[in-house]
C-alpha cells in the first residue's frame, strides 16, 4: 500500500492497513477498537488530520515492537512503548 494512502485511507479496508491511521485513533480516544476502521470513522477530522503526522520507519534486524512519541510543543520529549506481544 502506498505510504499517500496510509495516511490518507479512502475506505474501511484502507483503515485496516494503515498503521498512521490506527495510531491516529489511539491517540485521540486513548483506545483502539473496530469502530476505528469503519467508513464512518473516516469522517472523523481529528483521525483524518492527525494520521498524516503519523512517521513508520522500520530498522532492519531489530525484531522487537516498540512506539517512539515526539510532541512537537514539547522539545526533545519523546517516550518509547514496548508493543504488547513484542520480545523485547
Amino acid at each position: 500500500m502506498p505510504t499517500e494512502l496510509r495516511k490518507h485511507p479512502q475506505c474501511d479496508v484502507d483503515c485496516q492497513f494503515s498503521i498512521p491511521w490506527a495510531v491516529a485513533c489511539a491517540l485521540t480516544d486513548r483506545r483502539i477498537s473496530i469502530a476505528h476502521f469503519t467508513d464512518r470513522a473516516l469522517g472523523d477530522e481529528r483521525y483524518r488530520a492527525l494520521a498524516p503526522r503519523v512517521e513508520v520507519h522500520l530498522e532492519p534486524g531489530r525484531e522487537d515492537v516498540y512506539a517512539q512519541i515526539t510532541l512537537k510543543q514539547g522539545a526533545g520529549d519523546h517516550w518509547f512503548v514496548q508493543v504488547a506481544g513484542s520480545s523485547a
